[in-house]
């Protein structure tokens, strides 16, 4: 059941290497979701890349990735979920992606994120 205090929504696409977040406001207590991709390639086998969300500085778990798992100059697609019950006010989002073998980059990406009303 969604209150008064209704559903807040912001989105953000990025490119290249940068980092890909947003920021929301709430104005009642509730849950915070974030959803999340991006597309990682590596350009030799043997390499992946791991992905989080961080909600205010708390971060999900790690998703983990392997884009040359099957030969060279692989892309594949990564997505997080993260949520948090979160008091009203404004909260920072983003996605971070890092290399945990080989060479891993990442190209586009996106988040969304939600404030839902309790």
């Amino acid at each position: 059941m969604v209150t008064a205090c209704g559903i807040r929504e912001a989105t953000q696409f990025g490119s290249s290497s940068s980092p890909v977040g947003a920021s929301i406001t709430t104005t009642c207590p509730g849950r915070v979701l974030a959803t999340a991709s991006a597309e990682l390639f590596g350009a030799n086998g043997d390499e992946t890349g791991q992905c989080r969300i961080l909600i205010d500085g708390v971060g999900s778990l790690l998703y983990e990735s392997e884009p040359d798992d099957i030969g060279v100059d692989n892309q594949d697609n990564i997505s997080v979920n993260f949520a948090r019950a979160l008091p009203a006010g404004t909260y920072t989002v983003s996605m971070q992606c890092r290399t945990t073998a080989g060479t891993v980059g990442k190209d586009d990406a996106a988040i969304s994120v939600y404030g839902f009303g309790s």
